[in-house]
């Protein structure tokens, strides 16, 4: 399966995983606070991301919770 980088910030990589978004980034607690608020989201220990499901709502409030860093 292909991943397409929908969100170009250096220490924060989120990922087009076809149903999935998945997101890499550094651990703090307010991040997390904002992935959990998505909804389904859950941490992939094996991939070691969070993965929560593509809709176009969440890629609009990940691209803009990232955006100011």
């Amino acid at each position: 399966m292909e991943s397409e980088n929908i969100n170009r910030e250096p220490g924060v990589q989120a990922m087009n995983a076809g149903k999935n978004i998945l997101l890499k980034l550094k651990k703090n607690p307010s991040d997390i606070a904002f992935i959990r608020s998505l909804g389904f989201a859950r941490w992939d220990s094996a991939g070691f991301c969070w993965v929560v499901h593509n809709n176009p709502a969440n890629q609009k409030k990940i691209t803009d919770y990232f955006a100011s860093r």
